[in-house]
């Protein structure tokens, strides 16, 4: 008796392992496929598609393939409901996950994100058709940032559509995004589109501006230098510069740091200041810290980029902040400091200014 239960058990153990093997398994048409011609027979087919979890291709080009490999109609029905049911699932964790973005909490943001990107690009039409049409910006902003993450073809248009969103978030996250759908192949077709885009005046240029920076098309450049001249709105420099810097295009470096000193916006300074960080070229460093001296409004702005260059100047200019009338520019300045010098001093100007003069500035400028 004691025997025959125990091999009962085994095999309901092993059972179970079988079960829970099928349904960690991914089934595509051609494992299908592969079983058919294997000989199994349909109802065999059938329990393993039940307890697999399956990834079917139903369209009418794969439904003539699997019927062309003798696949039985049965199978191939069970196939059609298996990925409905699949899609009307996708459908509702879209929708459920989507309305994390309207949250306040930038973790459930997050969440959101990874819950989206882990139904992989199946979820695309629903992204785009819930998110990117939603009424809310914030949904919309992030629908996109997740149409990047899938960095799949048919992500391309529904991004390329929200470049012109009445909403400047959304169009910056489209723009972003782009870089990690544009296929190498297609480069030459979207740069002439988003260079058309330019001329139309009629509709926002500025992500089709930001677009051509993340995508790092060079050939761009030239126009998006006559755009920073002082005629063009301060948006439209400032994204200008932004794109600019994301190129990497050093060519433009004399220009930038003409609107980082004397470009009459604070949003073309802070976007120049940016774009100078990411060429990362010493030449930069006198203008900036003369910026920073010349518009103490600019400074909270100015700290972040100012810190990507490990140069003596820099230190010595952070170390005069910890004195600023601005709080906030105090603290910027020596959360910077203990990154570039490794140091850990307190906020006091007295103690930075002393360690700099007796140790720091040799063994800052000798490592």
């Amino acid at each position: 008796m004691r025997k025959a239960l125990s091999t009962t058990v085994a095999l309901l153990l092993a059972g179970l392992l079988i079960a829970a093997s099928a349904r960690a398994e991914t089934l595509t048409n051609e494992d299908v496929i592969e079983l058919v011609k294997s000989k199994l027979g349909a109802k065999l087919i059938i329990k393993k598609i039940k307890l697999s979890t399956c990834r079917f291709d139903v369209s009418a080009r794969k439904l003539v393939e699997l019927k062309n490999a003798d696949v039985p109609e049965s199978i191939i029905e069970l196939m059609v409901d298996v990925h409905d049911k699949r899609i009307k699932s996708i459908q509702g964790a879209v929708q459920v996950a989507l309305q994390g973005f309207r949250d306040q909490d930038s973790k459930q943001q997050d969440r959101a994100r990874r819950e989206l990107k882990s139904l992989g690009p199946d979820a695309i039409p629903w992204v785009v058709s819930l998110g990117l049409n939603s009424k809310y910006t914030e949904i919309r902003v992030g629908a996109a940032t997740v149409l990047g993450d899938y960095a799949h073809r048919d992500a391309l248009e529904p991004l390329f559509d929200v470049l012109t969103d009445r909403s400047q978030q959304v169009r910056e996250s489209a723009a972003q995004a782009l870089k990690y759908v544009v296929e190498d192949k297609h480069r030459e077709k979207i740069y002439k589109r988003l260079t058309g885009r330019l001329t139309d005046i009629e509709k926002p240029r500025d992500g089709a501006v930001l677009a051509l920076g993340h995508l790092r098309m060079t050939k761009a450049a030239p126009e998006l230098r006559r755009m920073t001249k002082g005629d063009t709105s301060p948006r439209m420099r400032a994204v200008a510069v932004t794109a600019l810097g994301d190129m990497r295009d050093k060519v433009s470096l004399d220009m930038i740091i003409k609107r980082l000193m004397d470009d009459r916006s604070r949003q073309v300074r802070a976007a120049a200041a940016t774009a100078l960080a990411k060429l990362h070229d010493v030449k930069a460093v006198p203008p900036m810290v003369k910026a920073f001296e010349r518009y103490p409004q600019d400074r909270r702005g100015f700290v972040g980029p100012m810190a990507s260059f490990r140069h003596p100047r820099i230190v010595e200019t952070f170390i005069e902040a910890l004195d600023d009338n601005d709080t906030k520019v105090r603290a910027l300045a020596h959360e910077a400091l203990k990154m570039l010098t490794g140091e850990t001093l307190k906020k006091e100007k007295g103690l930075w200014s002393e360690w700099w003069e007796l140790d720091g500035r040799k063994r800052f400028t000798s490592s």
